[in-house]
């Protein structure tokens, strides 16, 4: 009995679904909900191979911050004051006052297009 139910279910649930008020949803805005990505422009960096991405969890205020440069060109001391500044500004930019890290920083080297680049990842806690 319990089958034979399921199955008829099964059948007039697309029946309703025809006849009643067309859901659309959006994929793209419920991701940008979850998270957003911020490409800094100032990166406050001496050199210009630098870019830094900040992808940004509204929920939760969490961020990771990834600094990427050449590796020919990599200075740690740089990489830091740069993500201190981004940071900075990027805490005023989303109306926060204060961040901390809640993980230690991840440093990585890779090669793409046989070029050699060196990463930072950077993991934050904002708090107001």
């Amino acid at each position: 009995m319990k089958r034979k139910l399921l199955i008829l279910l099964t059948m007039l649930l697309p029946l309703f679904t025809l006849y009643g008020e067309k859901v659309t949803t959006n994929e793209k805005a419920s991701i940008e909900t979850f998270m957003r990505t911020y490409e800094i422009q100032n990166t406050y960096s001496d050199h210009d191979t630098v870019k830094v991405t900040i992808y940004y969890y509204p929920i939760t205020k969490q961020a990771r911050v990834i600094y990427v440069d050449d590796s020919s060109m990599f200075d740690y001391s740089d990489a830091v004051v740069s993500l201190k500044y981004c940071l900075e500004d990027f805490t005023k930019q989303i109306g926060c006052y204060h961040y901390k890290r809640y993980r230690g920083d991840e440093e990585q080297n890779f090669k793409y297009n046989n070029k050699k680049y060196t990463r930072i990842i950077s993991f934050v806690n904002f708090s107001e």
